[in-house]
């Protein structure tokens, strides 16, 4: 999916406001421009070695795929 870039800060206004779930903003950060732009604009840089854009979507790939019959072990 790739994003306008018109329609970055109403999207990101949207995530702030928690009127989004989260594999709603997961499907969101795919797009790595806007990412990027959100990253900088939030300023998200935690300082630590970053995660690459290909193992992010891996992971996300592994967990939007998973059985939804298994619960987590804390609920």
């Amino acid at each position: 999916m790739t994003i306008k870039k018109d329609n970055y800060e109403r999207i990101a206004e949207c995530i702030g406001g928690d009127q989004m779930s989260a594999p709603e903003v997961a499907e969101l950060f795919e797009d790595g421009q806007f990412l990027k732009w959100y990253r900088k604009k939030y300023n998200l840089n935690s300082g630590r070695e970053e995660t690459s854009q290909q193992e992010w979507l891996e992971g996300y790939s592994k967990w939007k795929n998973r059985k939804m019959d298994k619960r987590c072990p804390h609920n």
